[in-house]
């Protein structure tokens, strides 16, 4: 029976030992065993599982589209702040003099609340949940589902993110 504790604990030794490349942040226990592919397989699900989206701050996006039912366009311009899971913004452009909004993040769902102003004096606002997507060439988007607290009607839009080339 000693003899058989020795080697269970040897073998949990090797194990180890094959793991410590990984590095401290990156260790895997036996629950990143995957059932049906196995170790290394488990080992990249929880690696992905543990990815965080890129900061918001100082990223700046654009409506896809015109937003049937809203007020934001494909000339309304969005700047991202962000502050470990808090999140606020301003917005202008098109139809909008000027926005605000504030929320937060948990994992890749911005979850806010904001407020605008048109350019005929109304105000306006509501509450949108966002989801964080990072595109092929590395632009964030942001795929949106809002609707107006001030007045009636909602909708689904998405901002992708502008990238400088100047």
């Amino acid at each position: 029976m000693e003899e058989q504790e020795q080697r269970d604990a040897g073998d949990g030794d090797a194990h180890r030992r094959d793991d410590e490349h990984l590095g401290p942040a990156d260790e895997v226990g036996e629950h990143a065993r995957h059932p049906l592919l196995g170790e290394e397989a488990g080992r990249m699900i929880q690696r992905i599982a543990c990815m965080t989206v890129p900061s918001l701050d100082g990223r700046r996006f654009r409506a896809v589209a015109d937003v049937a039912g809203g007020e934001v366009g494909t000339e309304t311009l969005f700047t991202y702040h962000q502050n470990d899971s808090e999140i606020w913004g301003t917005y202008a452009g098109g139809s909008v003099r000027r926005g605000f909004l504030v929320g937060t993040l948990d994992g890749d769902s911005i979850d806010f609340r904001y407020t605008q102003l048109n350019l005929a004096g109304e105000t306006s606002s509501g509450h949108c949940v966002s989801r964080i997507t990072v595109l092929a060439d590395g632009r964030l988007r942001l795929d949106e589902s809002w609707e107006w607290e001030s007045r009636p009607g909602s909708g689904s839009s998405a901002v992708e993110e502008v990238i400088d080339t100047t």
